[in-house]
């Protein structure tokens, strides 16, 4: 499913996120938020960023 994403244009890729997130996250609203926040790294270093887009890669 993320195979293709460098491929993709940012409206595919958005797209495609949105269809990933909707399909595997059990959950909606404050308890979804709540999943995401706690499954990102605590810092963007600790996730290997080495740029200024920081944790949005």
């Amino acid at each position: 499913m993320t195979a293709d994403l460098p491929r993709l244009e940012l409206s595919a890729r958005i797209s495609r996120t949105s269809e990933g997130l909707h399909a595997h996250l059990p959950v909606t609203g404050p308890d979804a938020l709540d999943i995401l926040l706690r499954s990102l790294p605590p810092t963007p270093e600790a996730a290997g960023v080495t740029n200024d887009f920081g944790l949005h890669i």
